[in-house]
């Protein structure tokens, strides 16, 4: 699996290049482009944290409320009720 970061760093050198030997540049390309795939880079990483989170059951649970067993409806869904 090649590390985003590299993945990145790639891109940016393609699209420079090809700006600055293209006949007509297209600097916005080269600035969304390396944009999105840093954007996508990050994403892709906190979508595997949120996974292994998952997988590893682990639930955010403020430290200063305690949890009840208590779930009150609404009509947005169930509520968890702390204490």
């Amino acid at each position: 699996m090649v590390p985003p970061l590299t993945i990145v760093m790639v891109n940016f050198a393609v699209g420079l290049a090809r700006t600055l030997y293209s006949p007509f540049p297209q600097w916005s390309k080269l600035v969304g482009g390396v944009f999105f795939s840093f954007w996508g880079a990050l994403r892709d990483n906190e979508l595997r944290r949120e996974a292994d989170r998952e997988e590893k059951r682990q639930r955010f649970a403020p430290k200063w409320f305690d949890e009840t067993e208590e779930v009150t409806p609404t009509p947005w869904g169930d509520l968890q009720v702390y204490q």
